[in-house]
């Protein structure tokens, strides 16, 4: 069993956390799969333009271990990397944090441990608090919500229990807005098949989530929102979900819907998908106006690399895409990593 209650200070950060923060400006993917049982340590850092292009990718601080399926989340000080699997079996319990202070990433230390070993999670940072949420454990798929708060320095404090998803879920993706907390897809319990519900909670001040609410996902394609190991983004008051997988096979479909001031979502309708090969376990992140799709599998067969290119698309006042451009690629074919900004 990869878990470890021992954990480190981060080194000391010269940011005043009470400042409000800048607008990110640089993707840490982290860990991964470079191809089939090939899992990476290395951490990829891609620097981002004004214009929502990315100008370059370099290789950061690598993580202490190598791990696949972990999910990203930041503070006002830090990014983090939570749980996932170290191959062989072995799944992690252990968060790693590394300072983002305007210069060189790292060195990453372990923060914080998940309360048990986990991987096909999903994770998101909002409001001071850095939520992971669902997954596969040793045990089977878990239905387990736990929360992590962020301290007055940015660093990252213990992960306790809040309330937890209706139902067991893993390889579904999550996001948040508007003082809630959304978990779309993912694949059920036993036989329970593709979800296409999503689902909402409050974030109550403290950081806790108040009650789940479940609405069947409505869309102008019937089922259009079951699906697994795809991407869910919000900005401005809409819920985006990206590509992923489903019963037919892999996606590239951007699908978009108004959040109400109560946090109900829909309905959904499509706006432009990427322009390449539907994919699954790719990174998917909005930073500022622009929403980013990298790397991922496309359907791997025959031990080749996974996908390394990059597409990012700006959104209107809604949600939709007009337009999307091809970035640089990433120095080598990459999946199943998890990813943050800052």
């Amino acid at each position: 069993m990869a878990e470890s209650a021992a954990t480190d200070a981060l080194p000391e950060s010269a940011t005043d956390a009470s400042d409000a923060g800048p607008v990110p400006t640089q993707l840490f993917l982290f860990g991964g799969l470079t191809q089939p049982g090939d899992t990476t340590a290395a951490v990829v850092v891609g620097t981002l333009m004004p214009d929502g292009s990315i100008a370059s990718w370099t290789q950061g601080e690598a993580l202490p271990e190598a791990v696949s399926f972990s999910v990203g989340g930041a503070s006002s000080t830090a990014v983090f990397a939570a749980g996932g699997s170290a191959g062989s079996g072995a799944f992690l319990s252990a968060v790693f944090g590394a300072i983002v202070d305007g210069g060189p990433l790292g060195p990453w230390v372990m923060v914080s441990n998940l309360t048990s070993p986990i991987f096909r999670h999903s994770g998101v940072s909002t409001g001071g608090s850095f939520y992971v949420i669902g997954g596969g454990t040793y045990s089977g798929l878990t239905a387990d919500v736990q929360y992590a708060l962020e301290g007055i320095d940015g660093r990252l404090g213990g992960f306790n229990p809040t309330t937890p998803l209706p139902a067991a879920l893993d390889q579904h993706a999550s996001a948040a807005g508007g003082g809630f907390v959304f978990v779309t897809g993912g694949v059920l319990q036993g036989d329970g098949g593709i979800s296409g519900d999503v689902l909402s909670a409050p974030q109550n001040a403290d950081g806790t989530l108040g009650a789940w609410s479940t609405e069947a996902g409505q869309a102008t394609t019937p089922g259009a929102l079951a699906r697994f190991r795809h991407g869910a983004a919000t900005y401005k008051g809409n819920l985006l979900v990206v590509g992923g997988l489903n019963d037919t096979g892999f996606l590239s479909d951007v699908q978009v819907a108004p959040i109400a001031a109560d946090g109900s979502v829909g309905p959904f309708s499509p706006t432009v998908s990427f322009p390449a090969a539907g994919r699954q376990d790719f990174g998917c992140i909005v930073v500022g106006d622009t929403l980013y799709v990298l790397g991922g599998d496309s359907g791997n067969d025959g031990g080749m690399p996974y996908d390394d290119d990059v597409w990012y698309a700006k959104l209107d006042g809604m949600g939709n895409i007009t337009q999307w451009k091809q970035g640089p690629p990433l120095p080598t074919g990459l999946a199943y990593f998890g990813i943050a900004a800052h």
